[in-house]
């Protein structure tokens, strides 16, 4: 499964959380999460049934000189076994590295992401992100649920 969701938070509140966490970290999801985190899994609920797991987390991440290879978000080496959904929304107008899917040898790019813009995939979902152009970061904030 995978679903492209357009628009899901502001610009403003997107520089609140480049502002906020601008390091490269992971946070389980709680109660006390911030109102933006809250905000982008209220959304995620209204396209998709899930329980969150013990270890559910969020992370702001940044990858301005690499890729990230073909995987799936219930690990390649057997990790996050627990998870059934992983969500990605772009933070910044600077994508500089599409997101690709593969079943079996098909691979198909995303196309039509932009800012803002949350990809939901389940997690048997293989999937890679290409190396960002020179001078480009991809900057996301991700769910795994």
């Amino acid at each position: 499964m995978r679903k492209l969701v357009k628009d899901v938070i502001t610009a403003a509140e997107a520089e609140i959380l480049l502002h906020d966490y601008q390091q490269d970290f992971s946070k389980k999801i709680s109660h006390d999460m911030p109102p933006l985190v809250r905000k982008v899994l209220d959304n995620l609920a209204e396209h998709v049934d899930f329980q969150l797991h013990p270890e559910s987390y969020w992370r702001i991440q940044n990858t301005p000189d690499s890729g990230i290879w073909w995987h799936k978000d219930t690990g390649s080496a057997g990790h996050m076994s627990w998870c059934t959904y992983g969500v990605s929304l772009l933070l910044t107008d600077e994508f500089g590295g599409r997101m690709k899917y593969r079943n079996g040898r098909v691979e198909e790019i995303v196309h039509g992401r932009e800012k803002l813009d949350m990809y939901i995939h389940s997690s048997e979902e293989e999937h890679m992100v290409e190396a960002p152009d020179p001078g480009k970061t991809r900057t996301v904030l991700l769910l795994f649920i």
